[in-house]
């Protein structure tokens, strides 16, 4: 069953779809990179908007979102990240894949939202609600954690 799980979420991750923030004021993907570095890295937090979701960010400013200052933005970034590049790295020592990766970040509950081949990157879902606070969830409970 968990195997049927896995294989089903990593075959949703292949299609990058435009992403509903529901009523979370703020939406968008934490994007890490496997990449050519010696361990994985963050690539940045990316909120969704224009042809990519319907955030409500609309400032075009590195860090400047959901009414943060660019410290704490990135802050959060390094917090949201810390675990989830844990368990990568771990798994790039043992030589995994990127699909790898993505199904052992799904089997731990983070919320992977897409799988990026061709750059060599997962993107994690995340939201934030009125208070500014960024959160690894997936789609489906963005109203639940960052809604009004």
């Amino acid at each position: 069953m968990i195997s049927l799980l896995i294989a089903t979420a990593t075959a949703l991750l292949v299609k990058r779809t435009s992403m509903d923030c529901g009523n979370a004021p703020y939406c968008g993907v934490l994007v890490l990179e496997r990449g050519d570095h010696a361990q994985p890295a963050v690539h940045g937090l990316w909120p969704e908007d224009g042809n990519y979701g319907n955030s409500q960010c609309v400032s075009p400013a590195h860090g400047v979102c959901a009414a943060n200052d660019p410290t704490t933005f990135f802050d959060a970034v390094c917090q949201l990240s810390a675990a989830p590049l844990k368990l990568m790295a771990q798994l790039k020592a043992k030589g995994q894949s990127l699909a790898t990766m993505a199904n052992g970040l799904v089997k731990a509950g983070y919320p992977v939202y897409n799988r990026n081949a061709g750059n060599d990157q997962l993107e994690l879902s995340v939201c934030a609600g009125s208070d500014g606070v960024w959160r690894l969830a997936s789609t489906s409970k963005f109203d639940s954690l960052c809604g009004f």
